[in-house]
């Protein structure tokens, strides 16, 4: 063993020499100093060599801030984002995307065996549409500062600096003419916009390239000069504001955005949620269709259904549908989207582990859980309910995913894993797993003399 190997591990602010081997779930490369530990280094890629400043050292781990990239992986590109190096809304844009995918299907597939006992191989990603512009909604954070108005995302190695932007390549042409047009009119120190120090700022585009604007914080009161903001952004057809106290005001426009998907007109709220890549959501819901096989009078429950998208999809298909979802504003949008559909869907606004016998006599479940995955409950809730004999898993995080599979065993066994890069550019990945009832051993008999 040489003698560097037998030193005893840097501190912060020490220099290292490190080979990138992979990814972290995060999108952080991931190498080893030569005594072992593992370095976790942002903006590096598969193969690179590079040197990385410690700014946290642990006896087994460290983190690192890029220095120089001494040799470039075979992945490595320059990001086509001239910010890419501040910006914390991407963590991928320096990898080719093939590289990407190969990194997220690895993170995939390790994560899923190592907590879930998972051993199901994961095929390459799947995708659809391109790998930049794919983003119908994104969320800016303004803030007005003695030095004047900065309005961006968040910096990736420092959450509380803004890092200042008038465009983003992974939104939707609609998005980011919308938000040049409402930086070119907002006024002097944003003045036209609502009253306060710091605002959260979202836009929406539908598939006919008309925008929805939503402001969220701010002074009670204090709205700015609404019809101002409404004439400087084209094809906007509602402009909502939240203010720092909860209330909602409709400030031009119309009070619900129309929004065509898979098939139904919804009406959403400010607030309510589709996915923000359609051609991949609508890739992910072909593989789930394909997996529950005709709906014509099948028993399906959708659980933490949004907007109710799948659902209705289904109950246009001849299904008896149930859509649970806590969020009082997306239950408002599917019930609406059913009755102008002439759709008959049963909508229950509830927690989902609160509305367990509003399922348990389902055929068939999806759950598409918010990052934190399935609440205890409802994991026991699916694990009794022996009538419910296919379940479909979707999940943005593969941990709690693993994590959760690993609670539904052994009533359910995973039979098919399917990822998709609905997130090009990002370390987020979509999982799609395929889940079916294990069925109880019969009892065995003791033969009597």
């Amino acid at each position: 063993m040489t003698e560097r190997a037998n030193a005893p591990p840097e501190g912060p602010g020490a220099i290292v020499e490190l080979r990138i081997d992979s990814l972290a779930t995060g999108g952080e490369g991931v190498g080893r100093e030569a005594g072992g530990r593992v370095v976790f280094v942002p903006r590096t890629a598969p193969g690179d060599l590079v040197r990385a400043r410690l700014t946290v050292a642990r006896k087994r781990w460290a983190r690192g801030r890029l220095v120089e990239v001494l040799g470039p992986g075979p992945g490595r590109r320059q990001p086509p984002c001239p910010i890419f190096d501040r910006c914390g809304g991407c963590a991928l844009q320096h990898m080719e995307i093939e590289v990407q995918r190969a990194s997220k299907r690895q993170i995939v597939r390790d994560t899923l065996n190592r907590i879930g006992g998972v051993e199901l191989d994961v095929p390459e990603l799947e995708f659809s549409g391109p790998e930049l512009g794919y983003r119908n909604r994104i969320t800016v954070t303004l803030r007005r500062t003695p030095a004047g108005v900065v309005a961006g995302f968040r910096a990736y190695d420092d959450p509380e600096t803004l890092v200042d932007l008038d465009d983003c390549l992974l939104a939707e042409e609609p998005v980011r003419k919308a938000l040049r047009e409402l930086r070119a009119g907002w006024g002097t120190d944003a003045s036209l916009l609502p009253a306060g120090s710091e605002l959260r700022i979202t836009i929406r585009a539908g598939t006919g390239g008309e925008v929805a604007l939503l402001v969220q914080g701010g002074e009670s009161n204090r709205p700015g000069d609404p019809e101002s903001v409404a004439r400087s952004i084209s094809g906007l057809a509602s402009y909502m504001w939240i203010d720092s106290h909860g209330r909602q005001a409709n400030l031009a426009g119309s009070a619900r955005f129309m929004d065509y998907w898979q098939g139904t007109w919804f009406g959403l709220g400010p607030e309510s949620f589709l996915q923000v890549n359609r051609s991949v959501s609508e890739a992910m819901d072909l593989f789930i269709d394909q997996c529950v096989g005709p709906r014509d009078g099948l028993r399906i429950a959708d659980l933490y259904s949004g907007a109710g998208a799948r659902a209705l999809r289904w109950a246009r298909d001849g299904a008896s549908v149930t859509a649970v979802e806590s969020d009082a504003e997306a239950c408002a949008a599917a019930r609406l989207a059913a009755a102008d559909s002439g759709l008959d869907l049963r909508v229950v606004h509830s927690p989902v582990e609160s509305a367990s016998e509003s399922f348990v006599d389902s055929e068939v479940v999806v759950v598409n859980p918010p990052r934190a995955g399935l609440a205890a409950g409802v994991s026991e809730a699916l694990g009794r309910a022996e009538g419910i004999r296919r379940m479909a898993y979707v999940s943005c995080d593969p941990a709690k995913l693993a994590r959760d599979l690993a609670r539904l065993s052994p009533a359910w066994r995973p039979a098919t894993v399917r990822a998709f890069d609905a997130f090009p550019q990002t370390a987020h990945v979509e999982t799609v797993v395929w889940l079916e009832r294990v069925q109880p051993e019969p009892p065995h008999e003791v033969e009597t003399q």
